[in-house]
């Protein structure tokens, strides 16, 4: 007998054969190497974007590929990290088959053997090139953003020319990332350029080329060009741009490998040119053709405007010589405005806030800062008069002391001089700043509140713009506050809910009304997560909805326990039935043997022939249905209401739980009549009541008493009977269900804890006490209630509420059953079955019915003929576990084939995220095996349209 080794590197074998076949199929570049770095793998995605052979990259890999730029920083990241054997993740260039280097991301991480040695790391590539080359244009867009913005910060501050063209080339190469940038002045008189100011790499190259303007304009370069025309000149290869002949070998021999000139122009005159060189080869898109444009046109505007500036200056200190003037200009100020002399004397004082604060004019003139404050108030004053009178301007704030209390003051300063440009004094501007600080204050506090709030907080206005968040948000989401600000929340949006979600919770907040519910939302890195949120309207003074404010709690970790305590629970209950199972399995095939025994020796007795044929069908159907009742109970699903009747559920679970519990207990129905149907997830439905019998089943067995009775009661009551107890309940019907035993029934103690998880009253190894809590969670998610009813000797009661909801046109649709023939059809019909016996009755029932039928027992048999075949079917039945190619593949490779290609997918059972996922990709419909003829025929008409 093998060993467990031995199976256990078998089971390792056959899941390596298996995933390098799933990695083959991935789209994106997965690789694997050895404990010394070594490449033992790699699939077709990463030998087709590299355009290498296998071969090639074994063992060493595809580092001749990365950029030589790169090459180094890559092998000495994939070095460190292995030899500490730690993840790692990097992007670097790679050589893509077409001979240009793309930018790729690289993420490894070291995995183990079966006996958990480490053997070596597995990683991924995927081309992030696009993202690269987006995030480099949009880098030099904001260089040359922040170049305009320090060019016009020059222009204000800077009032002599050289000084100025100099800080114009300088900001140009040291924001800009310019190679290098100069001004050129035209002198009319020489017929040429003369270079004004000039910064970044020369290296002598404006003095080894001409910029004369000679009547042969073959000889231009781009800044005689943009001289001469008028227009900016953009020359983004110089290695083959035709004007740049003349100066192409000096300019490639310092790096420049693209130029752009733009005209400097007063009124319409060209006085010059503005010329800039970047190190990389088409560098000049039209938007940085505009932008340096723009900034061309502040220069143009600027050296002119110096000469302006002087004039202008000239005129406001006249106006200062106004005394008459300037006091019609302030008087009528709220604030307080005053001038001192050079001495720090008051010579004037303006402005309403002086006889709102009860104080006059003479209280200051004349007077220094020491006259009128306190030493300590007027130091502060003195200290921001002197650098005043140094040229500053100031801005300080303090507290004077007033009549009626201390109030906060705001001085702004700024010196006066005369024509000769002397200092001769200060004016100054006092605002009573004090409710400003108040609300700032307010607004400071609110925001710290804001910050350490544990729970995720946004802000936006009334049509979903986010307009703030808080440090939680950015934790949860991986967003950071400038990269959501100013964007609408739809960002966040998972695609897990559908439209009429949203618009509920819209018309909801934008009536006024807090809504609260549970969101599946989406992080920057795409990853989903769950969250409780509470949207709640805000209104301004006259009670108009200015803003929403979301509160949200990630509740994912939560959601998983949960879900991990369900499917822990399903497999204690299945382990329970296991035996009782078997022997309905048992007594199913027991029914087939019998009855095919009795037609094979009565195979001329027609009647006896029917009887028999007709009980295998039924156990056979029973035998499907059991097993879909298993997979479903048992497996991870997701939740999937249906269109539920009550009374069928109990009566089908009775039977299988008569089957599996001892005789002794017997189960008593007591089935309400006219009962309504539920929606609700049916294995989520039979599990709790499963739970329950199980459970009423235990407390019998603990009692002690030969014998025992379960009752199992269903009826409908009104929401109103139930308000009484529950006050929240709504006013709806709600149907009851009720699960009664005659066991050891409890005291209040244990009934106050019986839904709590993993609390349970049996012996260890009996019970996990995740039953009941299960039943709770279930029961609550339909907003339903369960009441307990128990005594210690009495047995317990359970009972369980849920509401009848309206059932969507959806699910009554699936509902829907047609009792009348179901016609055939004409149509050519492709069914892929690997199992001969069943691929000749699916052909027998649909040749009767008129079909023309093609077959196939393998996938890759079938690809062959649907290619050579395409035009002559009409629709395609595969089952999904074949030999040589699953369905799944097959689908995906016919539909290349043919896109609008009609198929049928089958099988015993579907995983609910592969089913999704199949749908979504354009499967037409899925059917449950084994197949059933009704089944069958009605999914095909109605796949082919009637």
């Amino acid at each position: 007998m093998p060993s467990k080794k031995f199976k256990d590197h078998s089971s390792l074998r056959e899941s390596e054969v298996r995933y390098k076949s799933l990695f083959e199929k991935f789209p994106g570049m997965i690789w694997r190497s050895d404990t010394g770095g070594a490449i033992n793998y790699v699939n077709q995605s990463l030998l087709k974007f590299t355009g290498s052979t296998s071969e090639e990259v074994m063992g060493r890999g595809w580092l001749k590929d990365v950029h030589p730029d790169d090459r180094d920083a890559v092998e000495k990241i994939q070095y460190e990290h292995i030899a500490k054997r730690r993840p790692f993740e990097m992007e670097y260039r790679l050589r893509h088959r077409s001979g240009e280097y793309r930018w790729i991301i690289d993420a490894g991480k070291p995995y183990e053997d079966i006996d958990g040695n480490f053997a070596g790391y597995i990683g991924t590539c995927f081309d992030i090139n696009r993202r690269k080359m987006v995030e480099e244009r949009m880098d030099h867009i904001n260089r040359l953003y922040s170049v305009i913005s320090r060019v016009n910060q020059a222009i204000v501050k800077i009032k002599e020319r050289a000084v100025l063209l100099h800080e114009v080339c300088k900001i140009s190469v040291e924001q800009g990332k310019f190679t290098m940038a100069w001004v050129g002045i035209h002198v009319p008189e020489k017929n040429s350029i003369q270079v004004a100011a000039q910064y970044g790499k020369d290296d002598g190259y404006l003095e080894s080329v001409s910029f004369r303007l000679s009547t042969n304009t073959e000889d231009y370069s781009p800044a005689q060009i943009a001289a001469i025309t008028g227009k900016p000149y953009i020359a983004n290869v110089v290695e083959t741009d035709p004007r740049m002949v003349r100066h192409r070998e000096e300019a490639l021999r310092r790096g420049f490998r693209s130029a752009a000139a733009f005209p400097i122009r007063f009124t319409d005159v060209i006085t010059g040119v503005f010329v800039v060189y970047s190190g990389e080869e088409n560098y000049f898109t039209v938007q940085e053709k505009q932008l340096l444009e723009d900034i061309a046109g502040d220069i143009s505007y600027a050296v002119p405007k110096i000469a302006d500036e002087l004039k202008r200056v000239e005129t406001e200190r006249s106006l200062y010589a106004s005394e008459e003037r300037f006091r019609t200009l302030v008087q009528s100020m709220d604030d307080i405005v005053y001038v001192l002399d050079r001495n720090q004397r008051h010579i004037g004082v303006y402005g309403k806030w002086l006889e709102a604060s009860g104080l006059s004019e003479d209280m200051f003139l004349g007077k220094t800062a020491g006259d009128i404050f306190t030493p300590e108030s007027a130091k502060v004053h003195e200290d921001a008069n002197k650098r005043a009178l140094n040229g500053e301007h100031v801005l300080y704030t303090w507290i004077a002391e007033m009549p009626d209390g201390n109030r906060y003051m705001q001085t702004s300063l700024s010196p006066v001089g005369n024509a000769r440009g002397e200092i001769t004094g200060i004016v100054g501007v006092g605002r009573d700043v004090t409710e400003l600080r108040e609300v700032q204050e307010i607004q400071r506090l609110q925001s710290a509140a804001l910050e350490s709030a544990a729970n995720a907080v946004v802000i936006t206005d009334i049509e979903g713009t986010i307009q703030t968040v808080n440090k939680a948000f950015t934790e949860l989401t991986g967003y950071e506050k400038d990269e959501v600000v100013g964007k609408k929340t739809k960002i966040l949006k998972s695609g897990k809910h559908d439209e009429s979600f949203y618009k509920n919770l819209w018309e909801t907040i934008r009536s006024g009304q807090v809504w609260v519910g549970e969101v599946v939302n989406k992080r920057k890195d795409g990853t989903l997560y769950t969250e409780e949120m509470t949207i709640t309207p805000v209104r301004d003074s006259l009670g108009i909805i200015t803003n929403f404010i979301a509160i949200k709690q990630d509740v994912t970790k939560q959601k998983e326990l949960q879900h991990h305590l369900v499917q822990a629970q399903k497999m204690e209950s299945v382990g329970k039935l296991a035996s009782g199972i078997a022997h309905d399995f048992n007594n199913i095939l027991g029914i087939i043997i019998g009855y095919s025994s009795l037609i094979e020796r009565n195979a001329g007795d027609k009647a006896k022939f029917i009887q028999g044929i007709q009980a295998i069908n039924k156990a056979v159907q029973r035998g499907a249905n059991l097993v879909q009742q298993i997979l479903t109970f048992a497996r991870k699903t997701d939740v999937a209401p249906d269109i539920v009747r009550v009374n069928t559920v109990v009566t089908e679970l009775t039977k299988m739980l008569e089957e599996t519990f001892p005789k002794t207990i017997t189960i008593e129905l007591a089935l309400g009549k006219h009962m309504p149907a539920l929606v609700i997830d049916q294995s989520q439905l039979h599990q709790a009541l499963l739970n329950l019998c199980v459970n009423a089943r235990d407390a019998i067995l603990a009692s002690g008493r030969p014998s025992g009775a379960i009752t199992v009661k269903t009826s409908v009551i009104p929401g109103s009977r139930l308000q009484t107890r529950y006050p929240d309940a709504g006013p709806e019907k709600y149907i009851s269900i009720s699960v009664a035993d005659t066991g050891t029934g409890m005291d209040d103690v244990i009934v106050e804890k019986i839904f709590e998880p993993f609390f349970t009253t049996k012996e260890r190894g009996k019970g996990t006490g995740l039953g009941l809590s299960v039943v709770y969670g279930i029961v609550q998610s339909y907003q339903g209630y369960i009441d307990v009813d128990s005594e210690p000797g009495a047995g317990t009661n359970f009972t369980l509420y849920i509401p009848v909801r309206p059932v969507s046109e959806e699910l009554a649709e699936q509902s829907i059953t047609d009792d009348e023939e179901i016609p055939g059809g004409s149509e050519t019909i492709f069914i892929i079955e690997d199992e001969p016996l069943l691929l000749d009755a699916l052909q027998n029932i649909l040749e009767e019915k008129g079909y023309t039928v093609i077959t196939a027992k393998d996938g890759k048999t079938a690809v062959d003929i649907y290619s050579q075949h395409q035009y002559d079917i009409d629709i395609i039945l595969s089952d999904v576990g074949l030999p040589k190619m699953n369905g799944t593949e097959i689908y995906r490779q016919i539909k290349d084939i043919n896109r609008d290609v009609l198929f049928i997918m089958a099988s015993g059972y579907f995983d609910p995220v592969m089913k999704k996922e199949m749908a979504d990709d354009g499967v037409n419909a899925f059917i449950r095996k084994p197949y059933q003829p009704d089944e069958i025929l009605l999914t095909i008409r109605s796949v082919l349209g009637g």
